[in-house]
């Protein structure tokens, strides 16, 4: 076999250029020969060397892009003397039918040595070649049918082709009287016994089809029998009798009305109280407060109203205001000549109670909102905030807006709510 790959010559690239174009290059045989190369430029060939044997393209494969592969075989009858297999070439023509060599290769050498024909038995070669040709559009080749032997991969592909290749009918055999279907696809014929039977073995199949048949006709009609032709009772398939009660343990599908003690909801929202008004679903209710109901089925979040048994207020200073709460607490004088005493709001009434002189009156006071009044020279006084400086020799407390005033004088005869490092008590209304 030839080992260097081929050269296309000057005259095969002239003919590639011309089937890029578009012309049809036809590749027509293959020469081997034992010329030697020497200084001879290949480009520049039109033949062989010394071309020796000849033979036809018997495969062309295309499917390589600017490639092509070509087979080609011979044997040893076309081998009358012994040569060394040196050059390789392939031939080709375009559309002016002129014959050219394509493409050249010549092994040296290193090129091996073909024998001579010299028993019965014949030896054949097989040349394999692939070459470029390029972006040529259209490649063929003239291909040679006659093959002394075929190639193992001929042969194979034969003894796999479950095709019938030798076309050998049924009857040579022995499948005449067998029909040509599918098993499902034979039409087996039958008919139908009086009475249901069951399958023999060894019976013939028309029958067999027959007893079937007939079995599957008494099936049908069975199943369609709606009059209890097996006579079952409610016991034996598990059914309860035509009265009966359930308990609400029993219900574990469906929603439940309210009027049946449910709520009406496939899925109530949670964290809420449901309210319900007659058959109308349930609600979610939710809020801050009292819970009450100002009408039947309307249930509301809310200030609970006295006549529900609540206070009707919603703080404290209002429920203060409401009740007339009292409070008590305390101060320590400190001598000046008044000091406030701030409440966060208007009281009612003060009383004042000092605990180092509870029974002398300068010491002690007591007013009322809205009173002003003089009893033994001491003043009952409300509205003194514009100037409390001034009272301190007349009034022991005065009510205003956010608590109350006391007042201490050195005589011994006015106020002294006042007096320092004394602990004074008092009592408010609101």
């Amino acid at each position: 076999m030839i080992s260097v790959a081929p050269t296309i010559t000057e005259a095969g690239r002239n003919l590639q250029i011309r089937a890029i174009a578009g012309e049809t290059i036809t590749f027509t045989r293959f020469k081997i020969g034992n010329g030697e190369l020497a200084d001879i430029d290949i480009s520049a060939l039109v033949d062989l060397i010394n071309p020796l044997v000849e033979f036809s393209i018997n495969e062309i494969d295309t499917s390589s892009s600017g490639y092509v592969k070509l087979t080609g075989k011979f044997d040893s009858t076309y081998i009358t003397s012994d040569f060394r297999w040196r050059e390789l070439g392939i031939f080709c023509k375009g559309e002016d039918d002129i014959e050219v060599l394509y493409a050249y290769s010549n092994d040296g050498e290193n090129a091996g040595m073909l024998k001579a024909n010299s028993t019965e038995v014949v030896a054949e070669q097989t040349v394999a070649l692939v070459i470029a040709v390029g972006d040529a559009t259209s490649v063929t080749a003239i291909l040679s049918e006659s093959v002394l032997y075929a190639a193992k991969t001929d042969f194979d592909a034969h003894v796999a082709d479950g095709e019938n290749p030798h076309n050998v009918t049924k009857e040579q055999v022995g499948l005449g009287n067998v029909p040509n279907v599918t098993t499902n696809n034979q039409t087996p014929t039958y008919t139908l016994p009086q009475v249901d039977e069951e399958l023999v073995s060894g019976e013939r199949l028309g029958t067999a089809f027959g007893k079937i048949a007939k079995i599957v006709k008494s099936f049908i009609s069975h199943i369609g029998n709606r009059a209890n032709p097996h006579g079952c009772t409610p016991d034996n398939v598990g059914a309860a009798s035509k009265e009966h009660t359930h308990s609400a343990a029993d219900i574990n599908t469906g929603t439940l009305s309210p009027q049946r003690g449910g709520t009406g909801l496939s899925s109530p929202t949670t964290g809420g109280l449901l309210k319900s008004n007659g058959s109308n679903p349930c609600s979610s209710l939710r809020g801050t407060g009292a819970l009450y109901s100002a009408s039947a089925g309307n249930p509301v979040f809310g200030t609970l109203p006295a006549s529900m048994g609540g206070t009707g207020v919603t703080s404290m200073a209002s429920l203060r205001n409401n009740l007339g709460i009292i409070s008590i607490g305390e101060y320590t004088g400190d001598g000046a000549s008044y000091k406030f005493i701030n409440l966060g709001y208007r009281p009612k009434f003060v009383k004042v109670i000092c605990d180092n002189a509870q029974t002398s009156a300068v010491y002690n006071g007591f007013a009322v909102d809205g009173m002003n009044d003089v009893v033994s020279t001491l003043y009952l006084y409300t509205d003194v905030s514009s100037s409390p400086s001034s009272y301190y020799h007349y009034i022991k407390v005065a009510i205003v807006s956010n608590g109350f005033y006391v007042w201490y004088c050195s005589s011994s005869s006015h106020p002294h709510t006042n007096v320092n490092g004394y602990k004074y008590h008092y009592v408010v209304g609101r």
